[in-house]
C-alpha cells in the first residue's frame, strides 16, 4: 500500500544527491559534502516526516470518505496556512484579509462543485469510516498549513544559506 510512497521518497533522495554532486565546485568531493548535509538536515527531517504522515493520512482519508468530501475539507488548507502564519511568524492579518481568504476558499469550493456534487462521489467508499476519514483529512490539512510555514521559517531564519537540493 505505502510502498509507492517509499519508492517516491527514495527517488527524490537519489535525485537530490545527483543534483548536489553536479553542483560541486572543482576539487570538492561528494561524500564529505553529503555527510555534512546529512548532519545539518535535522530541521528538514522534521518536514520529511510531516510530509510522509500527510501522504499516509491522505490515503487513509480517501479510503474512508468520498473524493468530494476530501475536496471540501482540503480547502481548509488556505485557512490553516494563514493561521499558522499568524502564530508562527507573528503576522497579523486584517479582517479584510481574513474575509478575502474565506472568500477565496469559498470560490474554490464553488469552482470544484462539479467534482464534489455528483451522485457517485457523494457515496462513501464501501466499508469506509466517515469519522476516521474526516479526522484524517483534517489532521492532514492542519499539518499542511504547519509544514509550509515551518519551511518558510527555516528558510528565513537559518544562518546557513543552503540551496533547495541541499535541504
Amino acid at each position: 500500500k505505502y510502498e509507492v510512497l517509499l519508492v517516491g521518497e527514495i527517488i527524490k533522495i537519489i535525485y537530490s544527491a545527483h543534483k548536489i554532486r553536479t553542483d560541486l565546485t572543482p576539487g570538492e568531493k561528494a561524500g564529505p559534502k553529503l555527510r555534512y548535509l546529512l548532519r545539518r538536515s535535522s530541521k528538514m527531517a522534521v518536514l520529511a516526516l510531516i510530509y510522509g504522515a500527510m501522504n499516509i493520512l491522505s490515503f487513509v482519508a480517501l479510503r474512508n470518505i468520498s473524493a468530494g468530501m476530501f475536496t471540501i475539507f482540503a480547502q481548509l488548507k488556505i485557512l490553516t496556512t494563514a493561521t499558522c502564519s499568524s502564530v508562527m511568524l507573528r503576522r497579523s492579518y486584517s479582517m479584510t484579509k481574513w474575509r478575502a481568504l474565506i472568500g477565496l476558499m469559498m470560490g474554490v469550493l464553488l469552482f470544484s462543485e462539479p467534482i464534489w456534487n455528483t451522485a457517485d462521489t457523494s457515496v462513501n467508499p464501501e466499508g469506509g469510516n466517515i469519522a476516521l476519514g474526516t479526522a484524517s483529512v483534517l489532521i492532514e490539512v492542519t499539518l499542511s498549513g504547519f509544514a509550509s510555514i515551518y519551511f518558510e521559517k527555516v528558510i528565513k531564519t537559518d544562518p546557513e544559506q543552503l540551496g533547495i537540493w541541499e535541504r
